[in-house]
């Protein structure tokens, strides 16, 4: 997902860099509120974190209730470059304001090495689970990715370029099951072809890994406009894939975001040549499900970024803004701005924050993710490149304090997805702007923090009432927080807590297991708290849905770049 490339910073792009980066961070404190002004009274402010190693094109996940959790990776210095394996999680949850890294040990089938891969976050009842898949796992003559900024941008070609080149785009991928500091790594059954600097999000709703774009190979004529989705309920484990009617135009080094509350994923950015960066947005609609889904373009108000790709982007759940930080224009530079992306209102607009503090540098193939901290919603890039070097600095974008604003309800030109994935519950009164979703209701400013929720219940067949053991029941919330859930007994009884904090922002409940229906229901935290205890019947499947074969064009093998740009 991020590159590593040599990346030259201008000072003017520094001095803007600041300006932008404070500009996002506001944005972000406003976050915690889910309306498109600036939370009342809100504070918004840079902070820097521990430390970590030198790396880019890692991959920066959430792990809900800890901080954030990074695996792979290069280590890039000025034309030595080695593809790295190591797994380390940022602990935010401790009490020092910068957090603490620890190394996680991992035992199990480890994908090895990789880079530019692509990574989710799911919550299971064992602990959170990571979701690997494709990437790199080699580099010629143990070179970088620096021969595509002189070669590709127009710039001076040496000797050295033809050793420099990624060397392997893997097909296969894993997931890591998390306990404390340690986790296991289990191989993914299947794999749908090489694949690298794809975007990934977790679809809560359909228990998947949705990928969209990337490359199957190292030429930039290898780039896709396929939609790859990992359904991660199934048993065993099986892909679909699809180039949906409408769809936009193949590429790789963007990001992409799911938007719980407007049920759709968000599409930003990337290249197609790694000469060009793109600023366009797209929205894929998951409200009817994967067989309903479908692509939209996206136009929203606000000044508009500059183009990019190989940037990172974070989605803060509580003002539902996509937040856009560094990358590159064209190959040969590192971007030190950011932008911010209002989904709450309808279209979308971009928006200027400005945080206090000291912003992070020009960075590009940094990666991010959102923590949620005691504080509130935190947004953490991590990594990256600047001058062709890789670089250890950690960055968490905090705001605190202020109104909570009510979350608009995506009206026309907003896109839905699919059951599971909740929306907010608003406070304070709405907007003229805002219509409420029907069902939902607003609890006033002030009300309190509500204690933990713990939600009981049996799964049974509805022909016979049978239990239905390994149901998975999930009380969603929203991304990156994903569901709380808990896995049906012997006896088809379960039962989950779902945290004080998160309790407000209950949206849905749902069931599912495999050869049963799904079901799914609207549902605040005051419904939910007053009858805790919910029994599901599911009625069996009587003819399973055949998974499509891949499609979307040819799978090129690896190949070793010579030193002539790809056309």
């Amino acid at each position: 997902m991020f590159r590593t490339d040599d990346r030259r910073t201008s000072g003017v792009g520094l001095v803007a860099l600041a300006t932008l980066l404070g500009v996002v961070a506001a944005a972000q404190g406003a976050i915690r509120t889910t309306a498109a002004p600036l939370a009342q009274g809100a504070a918004c402010e840079w902070q820097r974190l521990s430390r970590g190693d030198e790396i880019s094109n890692h991959v920066l996940v959430p792990v809900p209730g800890r901080g954030v959790l990074t695996y792979g990776g290069i280590r890039n210095d000025r034309g030595s470059g080695e593809v790295k394996d190591d797994v380390a999680l940022l602990d935010l949850s401790i009490t020092s304001p910068d957090g603490l890294w620890e190394t996680v040990t991992a035992s199990g089938a480890s994908p090895g090495k990789r880079g530019e891969h692509m990574a989710v976050t799911r919550r299971a009842e064992s602990g959170a689970q990571v979701v690997t898949y494709g990437g790199i796992d080699s580099l010629s003559g143990g070179g970088t990715f620096t021969w595509r900024s002189p070669l590709t941008a127009g710039g001076r070609a040496d000797g050295r370029l033809e050793t420099l080149a990624p060397q392997g785009v893997v097909k296969n991928g894993a997931v890591l099951t998390l306990s404390g500091s340690t986790g296991t790594w289990v191989a993914l059954p299947t794999d749908v072809g090489p694949l690298t600097d794809a975007s990934a999000v977790y679809w809560p709703e359909g228990d998947a890994m949705v990928l969209f774009g990337g490359r199957t190979g190292t030429e930039t004529r290898t780039a896709v406009k396929v939609l790859n989705v990992l359904h991660l309920g199934a048993s065993p484990m099986t892909w679909t894939s699809t180039d949906l009617p409408g769809s936009p135009i193949a590429r790789f080094g963007h990001s992409a975001v799911y938007d719980a509350a407007g049920k759709r994923m968000i599409v930003f950015g990337g290249t197609t040549d790694y000469r060009t960066g793109r600023n366009d947005v797209w929205s894929l609609d998951l409200s009817s499900d994967w067989n309903g889904a479908k692509w939209q373009s996206v136009t929203p108000t606000g000044r508009v970024p500059g183009r990019r790709f190989d940037h990172a982007a974070v989605y803060l759940p509580g003002l539902r803004w996509m937040v856009i930080y560094g990358g590159s224009r064209n190959g040969s530079d590192a971007l030190d701005d950011m932008a911010v992306l209002d989904l709450s209102v309808d279209p979308p607009a971009w928006k200027p924050v400005t945080p206090t503090g000291t912003a992070p540098l020009g960075l590009a193939y940094l990666a991010g993710a959102a923590s949620d901290t005691e504080a509130g919603d935190m947004a953490v890039f991590y990594g990256g490149e600047s001058n062709g070097s890789s670089k250890r600095e950690a960055w968490g974008l905090l705001c605190t304090g202020g109104t909570v604003v009510p979350t608009a309800t995506p009206t026309r030109g907003a896109t839905v997805a699919p059951t599971g994935a909740p929306t907010r519950t608003n406070t304070s009164e709405p907007a003229e702007t805002d219509t409420p979703e029907p069902g939902r209701t607003q609890t006033p400013v002030g009300t309190p923090v509500p204690a933990d929720l713990t939600v009981t219940g049996r799964v049974t067949i509805a022909a016979d009432g049978s239990p239905v053991p390994g149901a998975t029941v999930a009380v969603g919330l929203s991304v990156p927080r994903q569901p709380f859930s808990a896995v049906t007994d012997a006896d088809g009884r379960y039962s989950l807590l779902v945290p004080a904090q998160y309790v407000p922002l209950i949206d849905r409940i749902s069931v599912s297991a495999v050869g049963y229906a799904p079901q799914s229901f609207a549902v605040t935290a005051a419904q939910l708290a007053a009858q805790p205890v919910r029994d599901f019947a599911l009625a069996i499947l009587v003819t399973p849905t055949d998974v499509p074969p891949p499609v979307g064009g040819k799978i090129y093998l690896p190949s070793t770049f010579r030193g002539v740009p790809a056309r």
